[in-house]
């Protein structure tokens, strides 16, 4: 059961939702599912989902728990070129997917080529695009039904 499994998840500022889970098969499909009870809902609402792997650090923050580390930061900034009703994973996420069992499959994404790095690796740069900060280039996936 995803729930018995769920480490933590929250909706931020009413337009994200963050989950933090430690199967990433069954957090696939529990991100399926939410996906598919929206589409349904009266309003229709349409997701883009990024996910990635790695350690997180839990803080507590009042009477919430904030996490932090990495992988949600770069969910957060893959996230915004993932196209609607798709799920985009890291290369890490990507492994450990692979290396369970799951019925999901990973396949590599091209980005766009103002997103692309330029010795031409197929890695798409997830720096904010009105920043200042480097250039952050990342393997991206999409995750289908295998």
């Amino acid at each position: 059961d995803h729930a018995s499994r769920c480490v933590h998840w929250e909706i931020n500022e009413g337009d994200s939702l963050t989950i933090v889970h430690d199967d990433p098969g069954t957090l696939i499909k529990a991100v399926r599912r939410i996906m598919e009870d929206l589409r349904d809902g009266p309003e229709q609402p349409v997701l883009r989902v990024a996910v990635d792997r790695g350690p997180v650090a839990v803080r507590r923050e009042g009477g919430r728990m904030r996490f932090l580390g990495r992988p949600l930061l770069r969910a957060a900034r893959i996230e915004p070129h993932v196209p609607p009703d798709a799920i985009w994973a890291t290369g890490e996420f990507k492994e450990s997917l692979e290396a369970s069992s799951s019925r999901y499959r990973a396949e590599r994404i091209e980005p766009p080529e103002d997103r692309a790095d330029p010795e031409g690796q197929g890695l798409l740069n997830i720096a904010k695009r009105a920043g200042t900060e480097p250039p952050s280039f990342v393997e991206v996936y999409r995750i289908d039904r295998a």
